[in-house]
């Protein structure tokens, strides 16, 4: 066919139609033909998958073009420049490439590394390297090198050649980049090879958009391939790829599906497809499996990520297929409505349109969350290869990929719940050599192609596809559940490989599948699939160390029983104490030692076996439990018999993965998947304490043999060198060798002068870090040979241990001496007190205590105190008698409060522990304390009368540094110290410890002010004791003790400190997030979705509108709650002044009142508020301090700050001039604001910024969604019966032994009798709705009342809870009643609610009930009590703690006191 010359986009021979004639000829290349088949492609599946037609997107993925001419004319290299213009202007920068990429396999992108791509031209395939790799990739003949550079060179940029195969440039020197232009005209000038220039453009993953405009950059890249081929130059399409895209909502996964339809429906001549239904599927699993029945996973039950393809070796056999014939209708109606499009200029009756079989080379569907979870694609092992080698990596490799993956997870499900992910279809079209699409194909031509593929996959006679929706939570969950028990068997740091600590094969080959199902979980899926699970399933001895078959997961298999792995773990221990004492000749005393603490572990206690182990073994232990021990008794890890076995399944499964080793590309990756053999060398550096971290985290292994195995580990950590206070134990074993006593002195070679000794001893306290030059100089004063050179603080280590003969890893001394004494000191060290600084921020101090192995983070000094200046009291009570003080302090009485005193302690063992020093030794007044008796003896007190006359003194006795810390230890409250007498002052605090512990700081002179909040004690002169509470406009009201505190710089200036002024903010803002038209209050609630997804209310969506930012704002849909938070605080008992006089001239709506304000409110759309509305109201609810960089209406660039001063306890408001940044600030979020655009900037590190620590803070407030979750919470700890008023059934009307509670909400419609309770109208208030136990003493009747906020009118409460009760069954009597709570001081009320329900757990019955109730509401400080309390029992939950450890470690000891006397 010849081409007409009327349209110059015309390329019809691409797609012929036989027996048409020149006038006949069709126009495949109009504008309307195109949009015509997108539409045509989005109608089908918009009919698939019932979503909106216009919801879907289309995009380019991917473009591979080869260019090549013999003569290099100067019209052709304009028109070459011209098409390269397309991706890029003569300004445009470039990126080189540093690897060889789409070149691992014969259907990639490029022909580099020896790759035969069989797209490309023969004399390019595997011998093609890359020169350019943005703003789009381009490939030439790998001769073509050495001109590249020397022209390059000749132009003034000096790059060298690349020393890797693929690539052109060396990576490692190439900072001077040319610009784009220059790099065009570079290629154009150097690609002449064997008497052709060519040149082979591509790209992938760009997704350029296909849009109807005429000026899209694909249909202009179309016109300048025709450009091109009108000039002469040969123009090969050697790949398009075409995707659409369906949105989903947020927070939901999808997996897709295909089956292939019974043979019966694939002979329906209306289904047929020759295109699609030539391919072959391949089924990639994400995010679960199919239940296991006894037989491997199948295809066909396997949901995630689909793809039908051609394989490699079948892609040129391709053949003419007709897709068009006016004899007949080869396809239903809607192919049909495509291909007529191209038939209907013709008006010589042509017979048939063809094409190629091979043109379509694959269709794929997937789930998007594939591309933020293969961002980092290169960091994981994804091949058959590197997987099955991963026995072979380290421990710390293995436990770096996991964290690595865990974090993949975390930010990949974020981005689902803040912006949700989508389907995408994507088709590759690969037109044959021999076809006329690859050469004069058309735009349309490649859609007319999609048109077809789209069809035959959605409609097809032979595949069945699908989509499923899932829920986020129960994946993530499951993915998270698999991290930990992944992290569980790897709970120790060490260099070895996997396979030499569990030299069972079994093991390492539950790792390939536990690894493959983690993956598979988070939604990222190996190119193997499923084969390492299916291997794992498939064998009868596998090692399952979680007994899966008996949980309920996505796979059940028959897997070990307990009792069968507790044999095992008896033959174990049978063989290795054989083994212990014939092969490794270790003393049998020892032996049993360890025999016996393996077998009892972890009930045991580490340390304490260690002591009972001779010198000599100590020495041996380190190299032999990992060189002999750990590894023979992994090999009782399954059921496997001898090495032989071992060894012949290894034989057989290399040859198998050998033969396996023709693999399939993975989802996501196809034509992107590289050579990934060195996955591990490419994983980011994750810093040593992070993995630390997240071992702490990992549960203890349930496997008997993997527990056995671990307290080894325990055992192995008191001789690692990286071990925290290793070095500062080791100079304590130094000094003590050196001191002259006539029992413990040891021969020493060498003596150490005063100057070394001194620094042994400052080591020895482990306070500082010990340098490198300071090991070096104590090695030299001890002439150890080989200090000569420098060495690593590791190996000064092991030399010092090597002369002290000191048990240690690597280090075997020649000979022993004097083991009994050295035994004496080592046992000496291990009970001294040490306490090593691991890490110090400005923040906290991390300490390792070495006497009990643990880590604690306390406070600095300077976060405790502000020093120069004392604070003004008031003296609230005084009596010699400090017991009596502390009972007014704490609201109870002297004798409750020693009781409460000596039961608590009495409990504790150890109890010196509890109590420590800022420098993390135990506290010098409990030293040598293990219980409270032997603290009592020793300081001449007593806390409890027992009645005895010789008790009297010592009950009278006062020793306020003991009896204090003791207080705040049980009552969970803070507690400042002035001592006159002996002019100092001491703080005692938690340090928000979760564990309970008790830090002291001491400080010299009374000059000295708490910025953290404390009870205030102080001890005059005379020797009376004051109980003193600090003015409002004291500074320790400043700082709240909590995460979102203001920094002690800026105690009395909120805005102070330096700051950073330009005019572009990127210089000193980075991650800056902005679009255009987005209203502010839109961009607030994103920005604290990404900083913690409770801040954010979550609104029913049912019956809304999908423009929510166009309605008029209401509880309904007030995602950022600030209605409802409004509401709360003109609720209170008091007027609320917030607003300081600075921020109502800035915004004059805060000058009125509070009702006033949100009766406007309501009156707005979410996209009409402001910054000068939204940021106070977050200010107050938070404590964040907001700068809002902003271009004003005169064009002006300026930045507002708002921020909560807490002590004036207002929001403050600051206008700085130009663009503006708090740099000494950490608690700062930022904001850019025009009239054309709104965004912000993303805080650095995001996990200081959660919901939950902000509960302690004056003006926090549940919002309703909050308020469910930590009720939950609360439930799931104190076991609370708690029920919605949705769920409850009859039998929860009728409680018999544990009190009911239903959170209600109760809105007053009835004007009331005051101003206040006439403000109350139209208000959604918390209440709870209470059905106590049936007494004994009445016969089917129980008690039911409603707390209710007490400015509410009664009557509106006592209707709700009429109305409940009505739905109750028949039988039995209630007794109604309604019950006002605590009138509420800055909007807890809902925090109330929590105390209600707990109370009514623990009373039973209702007069009770009234009778505690009338207690609290006497309480001193009952808001900040109860803040506190949620604050402590919410943050444990946050932080991982399990919550049902111990149900009454939280409750304060006011609360235990007021409920315990329970008449019922």
């Amino acid at each position: 066919m010849s081409s007409t010359t009327e349209d110059p986009d015309f390329h019809p021979d691409s797609l012929s139609l036989s027996d048409s004639s020149e006038e006949g000829a069709v126009e495949t290349s109009t504008c309307n033909i195109g949009a015509n088949l997108v539409d045509l492609s989005k109608r089908i599946i918009s009919r698939k998958l019932s979503v909106p037609k216009d919801g879907i997107s289309i995009d380019c993925d991917a473009i591979s073009v080869v260019i090549s001419t013999r003569t290099l004319t100067e019209e052709k290299r304009k028109v070459i420049k011209d098409f390269f213009r397309v991706f890029g202007s003569d300004l445009s920068g470039c990126s080189l490439p540093d690897r060889a990429i789409g070149s691992s396999k014969r259907s990639g992108l490029f022909g580099c590394s020896g790759n035969m791509c069989q797209h490309l031209p023969e004399f390019l395939q595997g011998r093609e390297m890359l020169v350019l790799d943005a703003p789009v990739k381009v490939g030439l003949h790998e001769s073509c090198m050495k001109k590249v550079i020397d022209s390059l060179t000749t132009k003034g940029y000096y790059l060298f050649p690349s020393t890797c195969n693929g690539v052109c440039f060396d990576a490692q020197a190439r900072s001077n980049r040319p610009p784009y232009s220059i790099m065009i005209e570079t290629i154009i000038d150097s690609c002449h090879v064997d008497g052709v220039h060519t040149i082979h453009v591509a790209d992938i993953g760009s997704r350029f958009p296909i849009t109807a405009d005429p000026n899209n950059q694909i249909k202009v890249f179309f016109q300048k391939l025709k450009g091109m081929a009108d000039e002469g130059i040969s123009v090969e399409l050697a790949q398009f790829d075409v995707a659409f895209v369906v949105p989903i909502a947020n927070g939901r996964l999808l997996q897709v599906s295909c089956d292939r339809k019974p043979l019966q429906q694939q002979d329906d001549e209306n289904t047929k497809n020759p295109l699609v239904d030539k391919l072959s599927m391949t089924v990639f699993p994400i995010h679960s499996l199919p239940v296991f029945e006894g037989h491997k996973l199948q295809s066909k039950d396997i949901k995630g990520t689909v793809l039908l393809s051609k394989p490699d070796s079948q892609w040129r056999d391709g053949k003419d297929v007709i897709i068009a014939s006016q004899e007949e209708d080869l396809f239903p109606a809607t192919v049909s409505e495509a291909t007529d499009l191209f038939a209907s200029s013709n008006v010589n009756g042509a017979d048939t349109l063809t094409t190629s079989s091979s043109n379509l080379f694959s269709v794929k569907a997937y789930s998007t969350i594939a591309h933020p979870l293969m961002q980092k694609r290169q960091t994981y092992p994804l091949s058959l290869k590197s997987m099955y080698g991963i026995g072979n990596r380290s421990i710390t490799t293995i436990q770096t990929l996991i964290k690595n993956l865990d974090d993949a997870r975390k930010a990949g499900f974020n981005i689902v719940r803040t912006h949700g992910i989508s389907a995408r279809i994507e088709v590759s079209i690969r037109p044959h050599p021999l076809d006329h699409l690859r050469k004069m194909g058309h735009l349309n031509d490649i859609l007319l192609h999609v048109v077809l593929a789209v069809h035959g996959f959605c409609c097809g006679r032979k595949f069945k596809f699908r989509i499923d929706y899932i829920n986020l939570s129960p994946v993530e969950t499951k993915a998270m559940e698999l991290v930990s028990q992944s992290m569980a068997l790897l709970k120790f740091r060490h260099q070895r490989q996997f396979n030499e600590v569990y030299t069972s094969l079994k093991a390492t080959e539950w790792l390939r599948a536990h690894l493959s199902l983690l993956l598979i979980t988070i939604g990222i899926c190996p190119s193997f699939g499923v084969k390492y699970i299916n291997d794992w399933l498939h064998d009868h001895h596998r090692y399952d160390p979680y007994n899966i078959s008996g949980a309920n997961i996505q796979i059940r298999v028959l897997g070990p029983r307990e009792g069968t792995a507790n044999k095992r773990k008896k033959t174990m221990l049978i063989h290795l104490q054989g083994f212990m004492l014939s092969v490794l000749k270790i003393k049998e005393a020892d032996v049993k030692t360890l025999i016996q603490f393996i077998a009892d572990y972890p009930k045991n206690n580490p340390r304490e076996c260690y002591k009972k182990i001779s010198f000599h073994s100590k020495i041996r232990l380190p190299n032999l439990l990992w060189s002999e021990i750990i590894p023979f008794m992994s090999r009782f890890m399954s059921n496997e018999t001898t090495k032989a076995d071992n060894a012949a399944a290894g034989k057989r499964k290399r040859g198998k993965m050998e033969r396996e080793n023709q693999e399939v590309p993975g989802p996501g990756d196809l034509d992107r998947e590289d050579d990934d053999s060195n996955w591990f060398l490419q994983q980011e550096v994750v810093s040593s304490s992070s993995i630390q971290e997240v071992i702490a985290k990992a549960p203890m292994p349930s496997d008997p043999i993997c527990i056995a195995m671990h307290s080894l580990f325990q055992i192995s950590s008191f001789s690692d060198p990286h071990r925290p206070g290793f070095t500062a134990m080791l100079f304590s074993f130094i000094i003590l060798s050196h001191t002259h006593t006539s029992q413990l002195e040891l021969a020493l070679e060498h003596k150490i002068d005063h100057r070394a000794l001194q620094l042994a001893k400052r080591i020895a306290e482990g306070s500082q870090t010990t340098s490198q030059n300071e090991l070096k100089y104590f090695c030299a004063c001890l002439r150890i040979c080989g200090t000569a050179s420098n060495k690593s603080k590791k190996e000064y280590l092991q030399l010092l241990c090597y002369y002290y003969q000191y048990p240690c890893k690597d280090v075997t001394p020649k000979s022993i001496t004097q083991g009994k004494r050295r035994n004496q000191l080592l046992h000496k060290v291990m009970d001294k007190d040490l306490a090593t600084v691991v890490m110090q921020t400005p923040n906290i101090i991390r300490i390792h205590r070495n006497a009990d192995d643990n880590v604690i983070d306390i406070f600095p000094p300077e976060k405790v105190v502000a020093s120069g200046m004392q604070a003004d009291f008031i003296i609230k009570f005084s009596h010699r008698n400090m017991y009596r003080v502390l009972a007014q302090c704490f609201n109870t009485s002297e004798t409750r409060m020693r009781k409460s005193l000596h039961g608590r302690m009495s409990s504790l063992q150890k109890i010196h522990t509890s109590f420590l020093a800022s420098n993390g030794l135990v506290n010098k007044d409990f030293n040598g304390a293990n219980t409270l008796e032997e603290l009592q003896k020793s300081n001449h007190f007593q806390i409890l009368f027992t009645g005895k006359i010789s008790e009297i003194q010592k009950s009278l006795t006062f020793v306020p540094n003991i009896i204090l810390p003791m207080v705040s230890l049980v009552y969970r409250r803070d507690i400042g110290f002035y001592d006159c007498q002996a002019d100092e002052t001491i703080i005692f605090t938690s340090c928000n410890l979760l564990t309970s512990r008790l830090i002291k700081y001491e400080f010299k002179g009374l000059n000295v002010t708490p910025k953290i909040k404390c009870a205030i004690i102080l001890l005059t002169k005379d020797g009376e004791y004051q109980w003193n509470k600090i003015v409002q406009n004291s500074i320790s009201q400043i700082v709240e003790q909590n995460s979102y505190c203001n920094h002690h710089y800026f105690c009395l200036d909120t805005f102070a400190g330096r700051t950073s002024t330009g005019t572009n903010a990127k210089q000193f803002l980075p991650n800056q997030n902005v679009k255009r038209g987005q209203p502010f209050y839109k961009a607030l609630s994103m920005l604290l979705t990404k900083l913690d997804p409770n801040y954010i209310e979550q609104i029913h969506q049912a019956g809304r509108s999908n423009n929510g930012e166009t309605e008029m704002l209401s509880s309904e849909n007030d995602e950022l709650g600030i209605i409802s938070f409004l509401e709360q605080l003109y609720s209170c008992a008091k007027p609320i002044n917030v607003f300081s006089r600075s921020l109502k001239v800035h915004c004059r709506t805060y000058g009125l009142a509070l009702s006033t304000v949100v009766a406007g409110l309501k009156n707005k759309r979410a996209n009409e508020l402001d910054h000068k509305f939204l940021c106070p109201i977050v200010c107050l609810q938070y404590k964040f301090t907001i700068g809002v960089l902003e271009i004003a209406a005169n064009k002006e660039r300026v930045t507002h700050f708002y921020s909560f001063d807490a002590f004036s306890q207002k929001v403050e408001y600051k206008l700085f001039r130009g663009y503006t940044a708090l740099i000494d600030r950490d608690d700062v979020i930022y904001f850019f604001t025009s009239s054309s655009q709104t965004g912000y900037y993303m805080p650095n590190n995001i996990h200081n910024w959660k919901h939950d620590r902000t509960i302690r803070t004056n003006f926090s407030y549940l919002s309703n969604s909050n308020f469910t979750r930590v009720f939950q919470i609360f439930q799931d700890k104190y076991q609370l019966s708690v029920v919605s008023q949705q769920l409850i059934d009859s039998a929860q009307f009728r409680p018999e032994i544990t009190t009911v509670a239903i959170p209600m909400r109760v809105t007053c419609n009835d004007f009331g009798t005051s101003l206040l309770r006439m403000m109350q109208r139209g208000i959604n208030h918390h209440a709870l709705i209470l059905i106590f136990p049936c007494q004994n003493s009445r016969i089917e009747g129980w008690d039911a009342c409603i707390v209710h906020h007490p400015l509410q009118e009664p009557q509106s409460a006592y209707s709700v809870l009429n109305h409940f009760i009505q739905g109750a069954p028949d039988e039995g009597n209630y007794n109604l009643e309604c019950i006002k709570g605590k009138c509420p001081e800055n909007s807890e009320a809902s925090l109330y609610m929590l105390l209600y329900a707990y109370i009514a757990h623990k009373t039973k019955h209702l007069t009770h009930f009234r009778a505690v109730l009338e207690k609290v509401y006497t309480e001193d400080n009952l808001s900040e009590k109860v803040r506190l309390w949620v604050h402590q029992v919410a943050n444990r939950a946050g932080a991982g703690v399990n919550v049902n450890e111990d149900m009454n470690e939280d409750i304060p000891i006011w609360i235990e006191q007021m409920t315990a006397d329970n008449p019922g």
